[in-house]
């Protein structure tokens, strides 16, 4: 079974940083499903992001816990503006 998630946002382009990211998430998340058959489609740019021509560098998770920590400090800044 092939797993996709699409990305439509015309600006920015999704990075191949962040398509490894979305990849290492759906691993994550999706368990039960082969990682070999996933994809992150992103039909504005016709391209794709699969762990076949974007692999995992063994770094996904620092890197996500680092951004997301950064986000959670900036919506508390504005929080409190």
């Amino acid at each position: 079974m092939l797993a996709s998630c699409p990305y439509f946002s015309k600006e920015p382009a999704l990075t191949d940083e962040g398509g490894r990211l979305g990849l290492w998430v759906m691993q994550q998340a999706l368990t039960e499903l082969d990682p070999a058959d996933m994809r992150i489609i992103d039909p504005l740019r016709r391209t794709f992001f699969s762990p076949q021509t974007t692999p995992l560098q063994g770094n996904e998770e620092t890197i996500f816990r680092e951004n997301y920590k950064s986000l959670i400090g900036e919506w508390e800044r504005l929080k409190h503006e």
